[in-house]
């Protein structure tokens, strides 16, 4: 019978730590920001496979050592014009 209590004890421990984990989900709205970072994710790849399918358009902007600096707003302009193409 103590065998029995100690299982049903733990049961029930696991039971309130995934009610009292989505209660602390849903307050601090961890739920809601992941999905949102998966979607911001999602587009982010969405638009590198579209940079990557012009190649060459963009590589005319890399700057000496051969990386895009996207921070700068003449190359961020240039690469939304080269995406609004199609």
């Amino acid at each position: 019978m103590e065998t029995m209590t100690i299982i049903i004890c733990l049961i029930l421990f696991v039971i309130v730590l995934f009610i009292t984990r989505e209660i602390v989900s849903w307050f601090w709205k961890i739920n809601e920001n992941i999905r949102l970072q998966e979607e911001t994710n999602r587009l982010l790849k969405k638009i590198v496979d579209k940079l990557d399918s012009y190649g060459n358009d963009i590589s005319n902007h890399n700057n000496s050592e051969g990386v895009s600096d996207v921070n700068d707003p003449k190359i961020l302009k240039d690469v939304i014009e080269i995406l609004n193409k199609k």
